[in-house]
């Protein structure tokens, strides 16, 4: 069995989760930023068995590090209802995953920093971006 072909390699890197290597969250943050902004996320910290809803349903505005390595923090801005801005911080992330599902779709994200807990930014629509054409979900 010889090697998959490019385009049979660029599909299957299309649908599935993908973990981030820590070099690249910076440029991936700022791409993924850029194409989700305005979408309406929630996110929930889970830690154990328990699980806390921290945003819901508010408008991303951008998801940056604070270090080239992102060992500090990540932090999470969305719009709220009424223009107000909410920065909610990620301590000590260890791991970046870009959640997806089989069909490709987009979901969000999840961050498990050190102490073990795992944010959870996910959209309240899972879409193909392209699909979107200017519309707001």
């Amino acid at each position: 069995m010889g090697e998959p072909e490019r385009g049979e390699r660029a599909a299957r890197s299309e649908c599935g989760d993908v973990e981030i290597p820590q070099k690249e969250w910076g440029s991936f943050l700022y791409s993924f930023s850029q194409q989700h902004e305005g979408w309406l996320v929630t996110i929930s910290l889970y830690f154990g068995f328990e699980t806390s809803v921290k945003v819901s349903n508010n408008r991303l505005e951008r998801v940056t590090t604070d270090e080239p390595d992102a060992r500090g923090q990540i932090c999470i801005s969305v719009v709220q209802d009424g223009g107000s801005h909410l920065l909610y911080q990620v301590a000590n992330p260890l791991r970046l995953t870009f959640k997806r599902n089989p069909a490709g779709a987009h979901e969000g994200l999840d961050i498990t920093s050190a102490d073990g807990s795992v944010t959870s930014l996910r959209f309240r629509v899972a879409t193909l971006p392209e699909t979107l054409d200017g519309v707001l979900v």
